[in-house]
């Protein structure tokens, strides 16, 4: 299966503070390119598993351990037009999303 990695700008919903220290913040997920869902719509979504949090700046460890306690790492559906706005990073592809998403975890393409 192929997959690809989309880094998702999330700087509104993080506290002001952990904003001043981090600078911008984006959410990266994967997405298998193959398989696409109709949540009862019409437009296609692609199925996004998030795999980690990166900052725009270096921020303190404890701010880092602050970001790690609260970032949100359940999966979502997004549009594949919106999807497909951003700028995606091909990656090799995997077996399974479990595989993808282990490897992924450990190293980070972006």
């Amino acid at each position: 299966m192929k997959y690809k990695v989309i880094a998702i700008e999330q700087t509104e919903f993080w506290d002001t503070k952990i904003q001043k220290e981090a600078g911008k913040l984006f959410q990266v997920c994967m997405f298998n390119t193959d398989e696409v869902t109709y949540c009862c719509e019409i437009i296609p979504s692609y199925y996004l598993i998030p795999l980690y949090t990166y900052c725009e700046n270096k921020v303190k460890d404890i701010t880092n351990r602050d970001i790690l306690e609260y970032d949100s790492l359940e999966s979502f559906y997004m549009h594949t037009s919106r999807v497909n706005k951003y700028r995606c990073n091909d990656i090799m592809e995997f077996n399974s999303n479990k595989e993808a998403e282990e490897y992924l975890k450990c190293n980070h393409p972006i």
